[in-house]
């Protein structure tokens, strides 16, 4: 694997068919190895070390999604640990965060009396990975000339467009934010709406002794949407453990963890001049760091 230039990642599949012998497989032995040849790859399997299987075929992380987990409790092969992969664990003491893999087709294999999935069902599996903290990797599968089918490869250009389209305008800018408090001057609500969705965030005040905290978004004029984004600053860990959404005191979203990036998608919704659009941190581990908001409009 030396022979390819910078490698990203390589795959280590959890999977063995039911009638195969048992045989010792030397997994630790092979981890080296990739090291050696591609210091700063990432190394996907059931046990990570580097990213983790999500515990399923569908593309779906769980409904909470902790990018943590216990590597002593992770093992390859292991069908027993699925749920655990799907979720992560809030008091794990490793970060492995989990990669989505789904097929483009029914199935992994291309078949020619087969077609791609249909773009809700990719639009769908999108809200589900990386819209609960996940990495989504999609499997294209080279046809019998050996080249990818053009109709796979025009389902997949309609799907980057179509993400293009929903995130490229983040009507949220358009909209005064304001918290329940702030730390100082540095790491105010304001740096939510800014293109650096990593370095800069807000932090409440650690003198904040609310039973929750909020950070809303009001509108300066009539906007339309249906999905809400949320974004912790994850370079410094992920925290949030329970939140809640409210346009003008009506709930209309709720949720476990946020990670990376969480996608609310709610009923197409159109709000006036002076609306608010709070979210509420029920729980947290300690002070939350939100480094994006986003409003945005998906039309499919």
């Amino acid at each position: 694997i030396d022979s390819y230039g910078s490698v990203r990642e390589i795959w280590f599949d959890g999977a063995k068919g039911a009638n195969t012998p048992n045989m010792t497989y030397y997994f630790g032995d092979w981890f080296s190895t990739v090291k050696e040849l591609q210091s700063s790859i990432n190394i996907f399997s059931d046990a990570g070390p580097n990213v983790r299987w999500v515990g399923n075929e569908k593309g779906h992380a769980g409904e909470t999604c902790w990018s943590t987990i216990n590597a002593t409790s992770l093992s390859i092969g292991n069908a027993t640990i699925e749920s655990y992969l799907n979720t992560g664990d809030s008091k794990g003491t490793n970060w492995i965060p989990p990669e989505c893999d789904v097929s483009i087709r029914k199935g992994w294999f291309w078949h020619k009396t087969e077609t791609p999935k249909k773009l809700s069902t990719l639009l769908d599996t999108y809200y589900k990975s990386v819209g609960r903290n996940c990495v989504l990797l999609i499997n294209v599968p080279p046809n019998s000339t050996g080249l990818i089918s053009e109709s796979d490869a025009s389902r997949l250009k309609e799907f980057r467009e179509a993400i293009d389209e929903i995130f490229l305008v983040n009507l949220a800018r358009d909209c005064y934010v304001e918290a329940s408090s702030r730390r100082g001057h540095e790491f105010g609500p304001e740096n939510t709406l800014d293109d650096d969705h990593l370095s800069t965030y807000w932090a409440p005040s650690e003198d904040q002794d609310r039973g929750y905290y909020w950070i809303q978004l009001k509108t300066t004029k009539k906007i339309k949407f249906n999905v809400v984004r949320i974004q912790e600053a994850i370079g410094l860990g992920q925290r949030v453990e329970k939140h809640e959404i409210y346009i003008d005191r009506t709930k209309v979203a709720e949720g476990s963890t946020v990670g990376y990036k969480r996608l609310h998608r709610l009923n197409v919704t159109t709000i006036s001049d002076s609306s608010t659009v709070r979210i509420k941190i029920l729980k947290a581990k300690g002070a939350p760091l939100i480094s994006s908001l986003g409003l945005h409009f998906d039309p499919f």
